[in-house]
């Protein structure tokens, strides 16, 4: 029993999960560039959205294949870098603003992120 005791507080203690908003945004943005692709937000977006955020890329998909299948390589290339121009620099959070379970962060290129606290994790919004 004691065994159990112990590994259940270090599996506690070892909790990886970002403690801070700007530690969720930094993150985030950290795999969007590294993937190149949006979806991998979706691990950060708060559960209550997650779902309508899904919907919402899914419509937009087909849209984004037909522009995409009539570009030429080059103009894929370019639409891409350009798409993701932001990763070119690391992120640099210039504020942090917590009020309860709600807080706004705000990046070095001034893109807001609204993020909400849910059973102890921050989790990014569509607003405020």
């Amino acid at each position: 029993m004691r065994f159990f005791f112990i590994v259940f507080v270090f599996l506690v203690s070892c909790d990886s999960s970002p403690k801070k908003p700007s530690d969720v945004v930094t993150n985030a943005v950290k795999e969007v560039c590294k993937k190149k692709d949006y979806s991998a937000l979706h691990s950060y977006y708060h559960p209550d959205e997650a779902a309508l955020i899904k919907t919402g890329e899914a419509m937009m998909s087909g849209f984004s294949k037909a522009i995409e299948n009539a570009m030429s390589p080059a103009d894929k290339a370019a639409f891409k870098k350009a798409h993701f121009s932001f990763c070119e620099k690391p992120i640099t959070i210039l504020s942090e603003k917590v009020e309860g379970t709600r807080a706004l962060v705000v990046a070095s290129d001034k893109s807001k992120y609204f993020l909400q606290q849910l059973k102890g994790k921050w989790y990014l919004t569509t607003g405020r």
